[in-house]
């Protein structure tokens, strides 16, 4: 600090100048209250950062939009799929790894004639394809491992799928009311087939072994 009067530096136990002998000059009071306004706008800034974040990511379109990935499942939204109906599903949708296709993700979706899901994707859930009318063959790539009741419930026109050796299940009412099922192509054995179906499925539909069965 410095006297007001000679310009003096003033050491913290300097009461009165050295040089003239003015007294020291008091600090200005400080403005008490007031540093939670920059701390609170802090806090708003950053709060409108993750809410930007969670809008812009939560959900992110994929480039043939339509496709959306949130902690690893799969979500269509038909209305705005503009992509073919041979719908090759990526391992990644704007860098979010694709794990499973959740409960009625293409429900009654009649854009759609085939899929093919990635090796990424773990489990098909229940009702996944539900009621997709035009979906005729599905293809599974290795790293599935199990298939839920009900996942192709309806899908009327479905003629062929050809599923991998990975597949550890393939829960009861998997292929219900699929009426024109004829070919299930299996990546493995007969045995590994009985050990992992145990529902019923029409007699007119043919499994297809890497065996050669």
């Amino acid at each position: 600090m410095y006297c007001n009067k000679c310009g003096t530096y003033l050491y913290d136990d300097h009461q009165f100048c050295i040089n003239c002998g003015d007294p020291r000059p008091v600090p200005p009071p400080t403005k008490k209250g007031t540093l939670w306004i920059p701390i609170l706008i802090l806090v708003l800034m950053f709060a409108l950062g993750c809410f930007i974040y969670y809008v812009s990511f939560a959900y992110p379109p994929a480039d043939g939009v339509g496709l959306y990935v949130k902690s690893g499942s799969l979500r269509f939204d038909e209305d705005t799929y503009e992509g073919s109906s041979d719908l090759i599903v990526p391992e990644m949708i704007d860098g979010a790894p694709v794990y499973v296709v959740e409960p009625y993700c293409f429900d009654a979706c009649d854009s759609i004639t085939s899929v093919t899901l990635p090796g990424t994707v773990r489990t098909i859930d229940p009702y996944a394809f539900f009621d997709c009318e035009n979906l005729q063959s599905v293809r599974l790539s290795e790293g599935t491992i199990k298939i839920a009741n009900n996942a192709f419930f309806s899908c009327g026109s479905l003629e062929t799928i050809h599923i991998p050796g990975s597949l550890e299940c393939i829960e009861d009412d998997a292929f219900q009311n699929c009426a024109r099922l004829k070919h299930i192509h299996f990546n493995g054995t007969e045995d590994d087939w009985a050990a992992l179906f145990f529902g019923e499925i029409s007699p007119d539909v043919q499994i297809h072994c890497a065996s050669g069965v």
